[in-house]
């Protein structure tokens, strides 16, 4: 029995992270600014000491930020911190960190100029359960 492969990719998120194929079996790979996108994504999610080869590697979200009475510019100043050291990127246009104590969550929403001018931006960048209610 023939089998036919179907000629569409088979994503199944990668946007929350997961790996992608072609109809092939090999994997996608972004490229210029998806790719920006992707690393200042991935950065973000990264929690810092996840990696058992460099506990240093990642976002200080428990160190700093997660069950602790933070304010929006402490975490917008981290925030930043990332995204300026992401490669390809050139500088933060906007940034917007708002903190929702009743509801304990953080919402943050910025664009960063790249090294060829285009824009990469995320709006509503949510982290639920992050800060300590007042």
């Amino acid at each position: 029995m023939d089998f036919a492969v179907a000629e569409t990719v088979s994503v199944t998120n990668p946007i929350a992270g997961d790996l992608a194929f072609d109809a092939a079996g090999q994997p996608i790979f972004v490229e210029d600014v998806d790719a920006i996108a992707q690393d200042i994504r991935t950065r973000l999610r990264w929690f810092k000491g996840e990696w058992f080869l460099d506990a240093r590697t990642g976002f200080p979200w428990f160190q700093r930020i997660l069950g602790r009475k933070v304010t929006e510019r402490v975490v917008e100043l981290l925030l930043r911190r990332a995204i300026s050291g992401t490669p390809g990127v050139v500088r933060i246009a906007t940034m917007r960190v708002d903190i929702d104590r009743r509801s304990r969550e953080m919402t943050a929403s910025f664009a960063a100029i790249t090294t060829g001018g285009a824009v990469v931006s995320f709006s509503d960048f949510v982290l639920g359960d992050v800060v300590e209610a007042a």
